[in-house]
């Protein structure tokens, strides 16, 4: 099963476009990964190119962001720095592995985080 999340909790400033609908609505509906989101900030430091439990994506994180916990605040800021680079290895995942396999490491969060900080930017 491809894990899919919706978008929670949007600051206001992007929550309603011109045609009434939520700006990230707009483009993007989901995103989904596999194994975990983690694998996106993982991707930030390393490449994951062959197939990883998210306990050792969770593992190898922890080497990059020490402290680090689901759901905790700050990690934009903490690998902004990454962020290029983070977005070519997603889309290089994307090229080599489909996202529907279950298997091999995927992530399209980078089209998520290209999507808002542009929001942001205009």
């Amino acid at each position: 099963m491809v894990p899919y999340r919706f978008l929670p909790n949007l600051p206001r400033s992007l929550q309603m476009g011109s045609d009434k609908q939520p700006k990230a609505r707009q483009a993007a509906l989901l995103a989904h990964w596999v194994p975990c989101f983690e694998l996106w900030l993982l991707l930030h430091f390393e490449d994951v190119l062959a197939p990883i439990h998210r306990n050792a994506v969770y593992r190898r994180l922890l080497e990059y962001l020490p402290g680090y916990a689901k759901g905790q605040g700050g990690q934009f800021e903490a690998t902004r720095a990454q962020l290029a680079i983070a977005t070519q290895r997603a889309v290089r995942l994307g090229e080599l592995h489909a996202a529907h396999d279950g298997e091999h490491p995927f992530t399209d969060v980078h089209r998520l985080v290209g999507l808002l900080t542009g929001l942001k930017a205009g």
